[in-house]
């Protein structure tokens, strides 16, 4: 519980205590994006499925090489494990772990090319997961009897998770607006395999395509002063 403290205070204050100063925040955020995300085949028996995801994101020292972006992230992701020996009499099979996730992303942007429109992000951030379902089918058989139980179920629990991330993208400038494209990996720390009986690791991991919109500064403009008149 000590580190999931100091992580939450490390990425909630360290961007106002470090650009505070640099960059009045006028509006709260000026990036909204959308992805898809594809949890890797990355054991025996194990396949991951597509899922997605949306977010706000607020970019610090914009106009310097190396920024700053934080913001708030919903992301959906699924994944299916064939099963494993539950216990000395018991065997789940047909597992699905499927994570809703409300996350708080911090991460270093630095871009670079002629028109410093290339960039890569390396970061993190802190994971709230309201609704974690894992979903199975429970068989069980005792030594020296004939009968087989076979049951459906299916638990859902809130959870908390602490991930990291890299990625590359660019930024598109059509017109007078532009526009973000990104492809990155998302590895989330905690375990929600088994653990009372030793099985494959299950993490909330997934690679994520990612399209974005930039809010220009003559949009940011409007929108304050549509604000300052209400």
């Amino acid at each position: 519980m000590k580190i999931v403290k100091f992580y939450i205070l490390v990425f909630g204050f360290m961007p106002f205590c470090l650009f505070s100063q640099q960059d009045k925040m006028k509006f709260p955020f000026n990036e909204v994006i959308l992805s898809i995300n594809k949890t890797p085949n990355y054991a025996e028996g194990q396949l991951g499925y597509l899922g997605f995801g949306a977010g706000i994101n607020r970019r610090y020292r914009d106009q310097s090489s190396i920024g700053f972006v934080m913001g708030i992230h919903y992301n959906y992701s699924s994944q299916y494990l064939d099963g494993y020996q539950s216990s000395r009499a018991g065997y789940h099979s047909d597992i699905t772990y499927t994570f809703h996730t409300i996350s708080i992303p911090v991460t270093w942007r630095y871009k670079f090319g002629n028109d410093e429109n290339i960039f890569f992000e390396v970061g993190g951030s802190f994971d709230i997961i309201p609704v974690y379902k894992k979903s199975y089918t429970y068989t069980t058989s005792y030594f020296l009897s004939p009968e087989i139980s076979v049951g459906q179920f299916a638990k859902k629990t809130p959870g908390f998770n602490l991930s990291g991330n890299a990625g590359i993208g660019a930024i598109l400038s059509i017109g007078q607006k532009e526009v973000l494209i990104k492809l990155e990996y998302k590895i989330g720390a905690a375990n929600f395999g088994e653990t009372y009986w030793p099985t494959q690791p299950i993490h909330d991991q997934f690679t994520r395509f990612t399209i974005g919109y930039l809010f220009n500064k003559g949009l940011r403009e409007r929108l304050d002063d549509f604000f300052k008149e209400y």
